[in-house]
């Protein structure tokens, strides 16, 4: 970043998880992981990106299990232009949340995001 703020990327192939899910696994580096991070996703055929996401910090160097759906990756998060890049990095700066390394239990999810 122009600021000289440092931006992780991660780029990430799916693979079969648990009933032939398909599924994608994050695992940032120690000294990246509370860094704000770029997640781009690779399609099944791992010829172009499915998907990126500016995520927060992770804050532990800990492989995380992202599903096609994942509620963590929440529309927000989502990068359709690499031009919004700096802006999304600006907002999770100001915001300083840290990205969950696991699922919310359904009830909780539903509720909080119902509300």
């Amino acid at each position: 970043m122009r600021d000289g703020t440092l931006v992780s990327v991660i780029a990430s192939r799916p693979f079969e998880g648990y009933k032939g899910d398909i599924r994608w696994l994050l695992s940032p580096r120690a000294d990246e992981s509370n860094l704000i991070t770029l997640v781009a996703r690779l399609n099944v055929k791992c010829d172009s990106f499915k998907d990126m996401f500016v995520v927060p910090p992770v804050g532990e160097a800990v492989s995380v299990y992202l599903k096609d759906f994942d509620p963590r990756l929440q529309s927000d998060l989502r990068l359709v232009n690499l031009t919004d890049l700096c802006g999304r990095v600006d907002s999770l700066l100001r915001a300083s949340s840290r990205f969950p390394r696991h699922l919310p239990r359904q009830g909780h999810y539903m509720r909080r995001n119902l509300a």
